[in-house]
Parts: structure tokens; C-alpha cells; sequence
């Protein structure tokens, strides 16, 4: 069972089964289908429709799923992972196994919240910066970024904007990451936006010497080319006058750029 791929139509089959065992009061039921799908090889796309499913029951009644959320997230390792099935070397070095794991279990979770988020987005965000701070890696951290934060800046740009730039000033730098790699999610969703105040906070991050903010630097502004390429344009004229950027934040920047505008912004 564990060998198979499920299919997206399967996962939310299996979804809907766990919600009905759930909401019956089977808890161990739910968990032996949530297993079943986080021991396959079933792509994270296909994961993330399970949890969307799982979002749909999760807004009857909401306090019960947030507590199951948690309970996800805190199982033990071994119970979302089949080594039978992940044999290579790769796979088997230790970060990686937790990158599998809870980017996994975040990629469910993450899609049930977003379902959720209409009613619940201020406690969301309580949740996943408590599990950012708790949890402080990129397969936890960055694996919120479009399911559901990027919904959540699109939707509360007011509120997002104070926390954004609180988040861009914090001691731990995995938060100073998130602000860019959530805002490139935003970026890429959600075209015609005013997004100066955005760049002003990026702008805060972009002399950062961790090399993690860095690489989510890169990612925020390559990305930004598909939707805001004129504004993208002129920050990075701005920004190759001054004197400490790291290089790949630019390499990375420029990917998207089309060949007039890379011309011109010299480096």
C-alpha cells in the first residue's frame, strides 16, 4: 500500500473518508488514511489536495481541526515515513527525512488553512509563527508561502505590512527570510497591486549578511518579473548603485528580467 502514488482525485477521496471518520469520533481511522498517503510517493501537489479536502470539514468545526493540525504536526517523524521506500543515499540523510516529513505535513496543513482563512486568518498567523519559531528550518518556514500567506498579504495588506516589517527587523533570521519568500508568493498570485510599501521593507533586507535572507531575496525579486517587472526594474537599478549587495541576490533577480531591461541594469 505504501509503494503506490495516489492520484489528486484519490487524495481527496481520502480525505473525505477521514473527515467522516473524524467528525464520527475515529481518530485512530483518520490517522491510519492520513498514513497512507504521507508513506506513499505521492507528489506534494497531490498532499496539498488532501489538505484542502481536510479544510473543507475543518470550517464546520474549527477548533477541533486546529487541535488536529497540531496533532499532525507533532506525531512523531517515523509515522509519515517509509524507508523501504526511499532507499537512495539522499533520502536517507537526516535533514532531508524532516524536509519530507513536516514539509509534508505543512503542505497538508497549510492547504486546509488557507480553506480556512476567511474566518480564521488572525489566529493562522499566530499558528504559523509559533511553528516558524518552534520549528526555525526552511521546510517548515517557506512552505507556507502560498498556502496560505500569500491569500492572507493579498487580503490584509494593512495588518501585513506591520508584520512584515516586524518580521524583517527580528534577531532570528528565518523570520527575515520569510518576509521575502512569502511576499514572492503574494508577487506571484495577485497582479495590480500598489507594492511600494512591500519594496520598502525589502529594501531593509537587502544589505542582510545571512546568506538564507539572501536566497530568499533572490527568489522574491526574480519572481516579481512575472507581475510587477517595472517595478522590479527600477528597485534594481536602484540597488546595483550600492555597494555590498551580495551577487546572488542580482543572478537570481535577473532571471526573469526581459533582455532590454537586464541591459540596463548594470552590475
Amino acid at each position: 500500500m505504501s509503494e503506490r502514488r495516489y492520484s489528486t482525485s484519490q487524495a481527496r477521496q481520502l480525505a473525505c473518508e477521514g473527515v467522516t471518520r473524524f467528525d464520527e469520533g475515529n481518530e485512530p481511522r483518520f490517522f491510519e488514511i492520513l498514513d497512507s498517503l504521507t508513506k506513499s510517493k505521492s507528489s506534494f501537489e497531490v498532499i496539498r489536495a488532501f489538505g484542502d479536502e481536510l479544510g473543507k470539514g475543518a470550517n464546520l468545526d474549527s477548533e477541533r481541526y486546529f487541535a488536529l493540525f497540531d496533532e499532525i504536526m507533532h506525531r512523531a517523524r517515523e509515522v509519515s515515513y517509509d524507508p523501504a521506500i526511499h532507499t537512495t543515499t539522499t533520502r536517507n540523510i537526516d535533514k532531508n527525512i524532516d524536509a519530507l516529513v513536516y514539509g509534508g505535513r505543512v503542505a497538508i496543513i497549510g492547504s486546509a488553512l488557507t480553506r480556512m482563512r476567511e474566518e480564521h486568518w488572525k489566529r493562522i498567523l499566530q499558528i504559523i509563527e509559533a511553528w516558524n519559531l518552534e520549528y526555525n528550518d526552511w521546510y517548515v518556514v517557506d512552505s507556507w508561502c502560498n498556502h496560505p500567506m500569500a491569500h492572507i498579504i493579498a487580503e490584509h495588506q494593512d495588518v501585513m505590512l506591520d508584520i512584515l516589517s516586524k518580521w524583517s527587523k527580528s534577531d532570528n533570521f528565518w523570520f527575515r527570510k520569510a518576509v521575502p519568500v512569502y511576499l514572492q508568493a503574494f508577487f506571484t498570485h495577485y497582479a495590480g497591486y500598489e507594492i511600494s510599501p512591500f519594496l520598502d521593507i525589502l529594501d531593509g533586507l537587502m544589505l542582510d549578511k545571512e546568506k538564507w535572507v539572501a536566497k530568499g531575496m533572490g527568489w522574491c525579486l526574480r519572481e516579481m518579473a512575472k507581475n510587477y517587472q517595472p517595478q522590479l526594474f527600477d528597485f534594481l537599478n536602484m540597488w546595483s548603485k550600492v555597494d555590498g549587495v551580495k551577487k546572488l541576490i542580482f543572478r537570481e533577480a535577473l532571471k526573469k528580467l526581459d533582455k532590454d531591461a537586464k541591459k540596463e541594469v548594470i552590475r
